[in-house]
């Protein structure tokens, strides 16, 4: 491939990359894998891990093995008016915050936060209609993702059931910077979140377990806005294992129950699967790091 463009002028080019596009330079071949880690900042001067703790964002200061673990504070929100409630985290990406008060109104009062700047950015409400009772754990149906292709950032809304008192049963998407929320129908089979289970995105496609039937993972592609042709089965779990819980590791989706933990390759259909007899850790902060801008 040097014969047809050479390494400095590669560089340059992927000088000029955000730190998410460049993770992906790096899986195109091995001398692409050597110019990132040894001629770009991206693997010179990492993104700091970016943890939130309530109403407090922090940034680890050093990961070098002497480190202390010293953390700085990034940003923080204000106390709310009634009852001192904070602002539940829906997600990050790309060092963005995306935050969801519960209290405010039906559907969650939603605001992406960049703490390294202190801007903040509304997100239109959702359109659910006023729907009155106790406050619910709204922020648990959201999901804020990034597709790494278009580069647009998008809030998701699933098909779900709060307490059983109030349905949705569309999959509802907002591209951010836009006013209007859209709707997608669900596939025949149906797509209601078990919203325990957790809401992932990776590369550009959202997934959630189904309630229902065999445990099956949904997948929703946020650049066709449409479902994957086919769900993803999980291994059936004894009573002592308890539920599912799906997460991301090294950019792959993984599913966890107690002690059991399975994984999946993204792709268009379903992928290898495997699991482990060791029990899984709890991840306490957030996988995306702060984006050098």
């Amino acid at each position: 491939m040097e014969r047809y463009i050479s390494t400095d002028i590669l560089v340059e080019i992927l000088l000029r990359l955000p730190p998410s596009s460049l993770r992906r330079a790096r899986l195109v071949c091995r001398r692409w894998r050597d110019v990132v880690n040894k001629r770009t900042t991206e693997m010179q001067s990492r993104p700091r891990p970016l943890i939130w703790s309530g109403h407090v964002a922090y940034v680890v200061g050093d990961l070098s093995p002497e480190s202390t673990g010293s953390l700085e504070e990034l940003w923080r929100t204000s106390r709310l008016r009634h009852n001192d409630w904070y602002p539940q985290l829906v997600g990050t990406c790309n060092g963005l915050l995306c935050l969801c008060d519960n209290e405010k109104q039906s559907g969650g009062s939603l605001t992406v936060v960049n703490p390294a700047t202190g801007e903040t950015l509304p997100v239109p409400p959702l359109p659910c209609g006023d729907l009155f009772g106790r406050p619910l754990g709204w922020h648990a149906a959201y999901n804020f993702a990034y597709h790494p292709t278009t580069g647009k950032y998008k809030m998701v809304h699933v098909p779900c059931s709060y307490n059983r008192r109030y349905d949705f049963e569309t999959v509802q998407l907002l591209t951010l910077g836009e006013t209007t929320w859209r709707d997608v129908s669900p596939p025949a089979a149906g797509a209601r979140c078990r919203l325990s289970a957790g809401i992932v995105s990776i590369d550009g496609v959202t997934h959630w377990v189904k309630v229902g039937g065999d445990t099956r993972i949904v997948s929703f592609d946020l650049d066709a806005e449409c479902f994957a042709s086919t769900a993803m089965s999980l291994p059936r779990l004894s009573a002592k294992h308890g539920a599912y819980h799906l997460t991301e590791v090294h950019g792959r989706l993984a599913s966890s129950a107690c002690l059991t933990c399975g994984f999946w390759s993204r792709g268009a259909g379903v992928g290898a699967t495997g699991t482990s007899s060791k029990k899984p850790s709890r991840a306490h902060i957030s996988s995306t790091g702060i984006a050098s801008s």
